[in-house]
């Protein structure tokens, strides 16, 4: 089964094909920009977590742990990181993985 994480929908959003080919692997190697962008993304998830301090990160859990800890943390009001959810559509469950 095939996730969409955050750089998926992302990818999703800019181009449909490359939400198509990113989890094939028939992308070619990153360039020196698309490298620079990624270390700005890091960059800027670790600035996020120093403004949010008491936020929890789930980025350690398996998605099965990490949904459960989603719900109970949103009940509860916490500022998450890395979260999963998972959406019940017509066609099924959809889960995705957020950086909020």
């Amino acid at each position: 089964m095939k996730f969409l994480t955050k750089s998926l929908y992302m990818s999703g959003q800019q181009c449909p094909r490359l939400l198509w080919f990113s989890p094939r692997h028939q992308l070619p190697e990153p360039s020196l920009y698309d490298q620079h962008k990624f270390a700005q993304g890091r960059d800027f998830e670790k600035y996020v977590k120093k403004l949010f301090p008491d936020g929890i990160d789930l980025s350690n859990l398996n998605y099965g742990e990490n949904i459960k800890e989603t719900q109970n943390l949103i009940r509860q009001g916490k500022t998450i990181f890395e979260e999963c959810m998972v959406y019940v559509t017509n066609r099924g469950q959809t889960r995705g993985r957020f950086f909020v």
